[in-house]
């Protein structure tokens, strides 16, 4: 697949001091950033959301690698799972065997964590969440934590949506650059 958004390569000034924060302990830019540096301001904006996530501490990162694993899964989005899957092991938050039954639909998941897979599944079907699975999200949360799980999904369909659109490639960092057996990409 070739890439539809151009990579910045050499940055200007502007552009390298936005996309410091994002650069990684390696070294490297994610072509994410690469590909959104177009536009300073919105790459700006996203990698604050992004950033707010990480620090945020509402949700163990397990759940939130979960979370964006399972709606990078539903949403297709290759370059997000594999980034989130090498980071997932990398942490020791999620074992090779349940990151391949988040996309094979099996599993033996906790009650807590279904419930976050439904809420990811239902966004990305419904584009909103069952009274079901928003009482079960108030049961075991407050209020902000349940805001914070349905912007960390939606944040992640939306990036998934640019990054399939504009097809960024994945970065040469990413070891694992395939599916899951269980997983197939569809064809595009």
């Amino acid at each position: 697949m070739t890439a539809r958004m151009p990579l910045l390569g050499e940055f200007t000034p502007e552009q390298a001091e936005v996309l410091k924060t994002a650069t990684l302990k390696n070294g490297a830019v994610p072509n994410a950033f690469r590909a959104m540096g177009q536009n300073l301001k919105l790459a700006k904006a996203i990698r604050n959301l992004g950033g707010y996530f990480s620090v945020s501490k509402l949700l163990p990162e397990r759940t939130m690698r979960l979370i964006i694993l399972r709606t990078a899964h539903r949403t297709s989005s290759i370059y997000e799972f594999a980034q989130h899957r090498q980071m997932a092991l990398a942490d020791g938050l999620l074992t090779p065997a349940e990151i391949d039954a988040l996309v094979s639909e099996g599993g033996r998941w906790s009650p807590q964590e279904r419930v976050y897979i439904d809420a990811v599944d239902e966004t990305i079907t419904q584009f909103r969440i069952s009274d079901r699975t928003w009482q079960a999200l108030v049961g075991m949360h407050p209020v902000e934590t349940v805001e914070e799980i349905l912007l960390l999904i939606g944040t992640y369909l939306s990036l998934a949506t640019f990054l399939n659109s504009a097809a960024v490639p994945l970065d040469d960092f990413v070891v694992d650059r395939e599916w899951p057996a269980a997983r197939q990409v569809p064809a595009r």
